[in-house]
């Protein structure tokens, strides 16, 4: 995959938050780990297709059904060894989803322990806890438009709250000197130190 296409994966996502992709996020930013600025939310985009594939095709069937039902859908990952279920939704599904009254399908698949989404979401969720952030995973695909998130499903109205106040997000980031200084291309001030 060409840079330009896991860069722009990244941006579709944060812009779904009214976040801003991180350069050279995972440690060497110096600023986050996270691929987005988002303040509540640690977004980890991932663009590989080995990575979508399992995950994906549970998406594609759980859509295909509530298509039938004129239904929005959701599917719930989960081990009955691991404590938290996770939750997978289409990205672009998300408008649909903060409407009231809406029609929801849910299916829920049982995958082993060691699928790797779930190690994939313990690594990410271990470096939210460190930035007091909740943990979202975003896929970028094609045949997924926006993509696919997923978090845990306790999370899953943060997530929904998190997209509903995107434009809030966006004007709250772009007001700070931090990203002031990236636009001007300058570093930020740092502060003086006690004489």
């Amino acid at each position: 995959m060409n840079s330009r296409s896991w860069k722009k994966g990244e941006q579709v996502v944060a812009d779904l938050f009214g976040a801003h992709r991180v350069a050279l996020s995972g440690g060497n930013s110096g600023v986050t780990r996270s691929d987005t600025d988002h303040p509540s939310l640690f977004i980890e985009v991932k663009a590989d297709k080995s990575e979508l594939t399992v995950v994906g095709s549970l998406m594609k069937k759980v859509c295909e059904q509530a298509k039938k039902g004129k239904r929005l859908a959701y599917a719930v990952l989960y081990h009955p060894g691991l404590a938290e279920d996770l939750v997978a939704i289409a990205a672009k599904q998300l408008p649909e989803f903060i409407k009231p009254n809406s029609r929801i399908h849910r299916m829920d698949f049982c995958l082993p322990r060691k699928a790797r989404v779930f190690v994939l979401f313990n690594k990410t969720s271990q470096l939210a806890v460190n930035q007091q952030k909740t943990p979202v995973i975003g896929y970028h695909q094609r045949s997924f438009i926006g993509g696919l998130l997923v978090c845990r499903r306790l999370d899953l109205d943060l997530i929904l709250e998190g997209y509903e106040r995107r434009g809030e997000t966006r004007r709250q980031l772009e007001s700070t000197p931090q990203f002031q200084a990236t636009r001007r291309k300058e570093k930020p001030h740092a502060p003086e130190k006690g004489r």
